[in-house]
């Protein structure tokens, strides 16, 4: 996956704007990010890979750069954790998981 993504990086300014976002399931699970916003970029979003960069815990996309996050990723990364936290605490089930999920949306 990260070779496929470094392959595309060099070209990736010859087309609109653009985030592509691959999973690798398989044994270690990775997750790579190819932007051409606002330049061409590849970004290692796996567990390790964030840790790297210094983050750890919820992570936000948009179409901002990631270093330059909208207000909303900010307020969404902060629910989005609050929610996490209070549905361990509870000791909830998967589905109520995804109705927390769901009702972030609406």
């Amino acid at each position: 996956m990260e070779e496929y993504l470094r392959s595309h990086e060099a070209s990736a300014d010859q087309y609109d704007g653009f985030n592509l976002l691959l999973f690798d399931l398989k044994d270690d699970t990775k997750v790579g990010y190819l932007t051409n916003r606002p330049q061409a970029t590849y970004t290692d979003l796996s567990s390790s890979g964030i840790r790297a960069r210094g983050g750890e815990g919820t992570q936000g996309l948009s179409n901002s750069p990631m270093d330059k996050p909208f207000e909303k990723v900010e307020t969404g990364k902060d629910r989005m954790s609050e929610e996490l936290r209070d549905w361990t605490t509870r000791k909830e089930d998967e589905e109520d998981l995804m109705d927390r999920m769901m009702d972030m949306l609406s």
